[in-house]
């Protein structure tokens, strides 16, 4: 058997095996903080973690129409998701997809909310289109009945930077789990003032401080009533969302939130790569390999070009950059060990064929 032979033979595709995939269903009715841009860019690392995402947006911003406040689709997303993730502010639905709202949260199931979904349905006597308008209606104590606090206002630009601190008793916390502060952690956007009013079952995971004020308010808790899990962060501008620590954070807080372990396995192996082995004879040959991930593991099959035919990828595991996975038959085994380095991968390729063994290196490039 030639080296050529053998390694066409086991030209390979790996893919995932998914099944049961989480969905996140984001609801969004904001256009101050830019969340219809930023929010769709994470829900893609979720999908590369095994996380499915659903958008149901508000028909409009503007205040003078009915639109504003309609999410075509809600209830029935709402229906098929695991996580209800809001980033609305002062839009008020109609009581059917509000009723659903109230419904799920009564039913004690997981709610995520960014930056104005402290406020995301309460009404204020000043502006234009900020009450409710016939048919539609108001859940003015949502702040106070969900999130455990109540949102008083907001601290302004000219009150001086404000840093993000890591609550130090809760700094154990999942959520917080691989989170490293930069030296000067400044929040870009301005700091919204919280009061706790659910002592019992909240506990803050990150304040914000205005040393020149000596203020300092909490911008990321969460609230436990029974077994709910419940998360929100004050944070969630364009600028905050750029903030490699808020997006870790806001991943944690998902999986955390789905009562699921985030995966151990970084973001960046997952997707499609384009090996490339080159046999003695000169041939470059391009197996690939696509990797995602079920239930927060590692899973995949191999494809042998050969024959077409589908066979298990074995101890299949990500670790400190390296990836590592064998397939085997009746007649052989092949074994890869590759080092991941942003969009590259290198390494090698043992084989066994019918006696036949031998070892070569392997590069691969990110293709998808």
């Amino acid at each position: 058997m030639t080296f050529r032979f053998a390694l066409v033979l086991f030209a390979c595709v790996v893919t995932a095996v998914c099944a049961d995939r989480p969905t996140v269903l984001f609801m969004v009715g904001e256009h101050e903080y830019g969340t219809k841009e930023t929010l769709p860019k994470f829900a893609k690392q979720l999908n590369k973690l095994g996380v499915d995402s659903v958008f149901v947006q508000a028909k409009s911003d503007d205040r003078n129409s009915l639109e504003c406040h309609e999410f075509p689709g809600f209830e029935k997303a709402l229906k098929k998701a695991d996580l209800l993730f809001l980033s609305v502010r002062r839009r008020y639905p109609t009581p059917s997809a509000m009723n659903a709202i109230r419904d799920w949260v009564k039913a004690g199931k997981p709610v995520m909310g960014i930056r104005t979904s402290s406020h995301p349905f309460a009404s204020r006597p000043k502006g234009k289109g900020y009450q409710p308008p016939k048919g539609h209606v108001e859940w003015l104590e949502f702040d106070r009945e969900v999130l455990g606090a109540e949102y008083t206002g907001h601290y302004g630009a000219d009150d001086g930077e404000c840093l993000a601190a890591i609550e130090s008793k809760n700094a154990a916390h999942a959520i917080l789990k691989g989170i490293k502060l930069p030296k000067k952690p400044e929040i870009p956007s301005h700091l919204y003032r919280s009061e706790v009013v659910d002592a019992k079952n909240v506990k803050v995971l990150m304040n914000g401080v205005i040393k020149a004020r000596k203020v300092s308010e909490p911008i990321a808790w969460i609230r436990t009533p029974g077994t709910q899990r419940i998360f929100y962060t004050s944070v969630g501008g364009v600028e905050d969302m750029a903030l490699p620590w808020v997006r870790h954070m806001l991943g944690n807080a998902v999986f955390w939130a789905l009562n699921e372990k985030r995966p151990a396995t970084s973001a960046g192996i997952i997707g499609a790569w384009k090996l490339a082995v080159d046999d003695p004879e000169g041939t470059t040959h391009h197996p690939r390999i696509t990797l995602r991930m079920d239930k927060g593991k590692l899973k995949g099959t191999y494809t042998a070009a050969s024959d077409n035919q589908d066979y298990d990828a074995l101890k299949l595991r990500f670790a400190d950059n390296q990836l590592f996975f064998t397939a085997e038959s009746f007649t052989w085994t092949v074994s890869y060990k590759l080092k991941v380095t942003g969009p590259q991968m290198k390494g090698t390729m043992n084989y066994d064929i019918a006696g036949f063994t031998g070892k070569t290196d392997i590069k691969g490039t990110r293709v998808q």
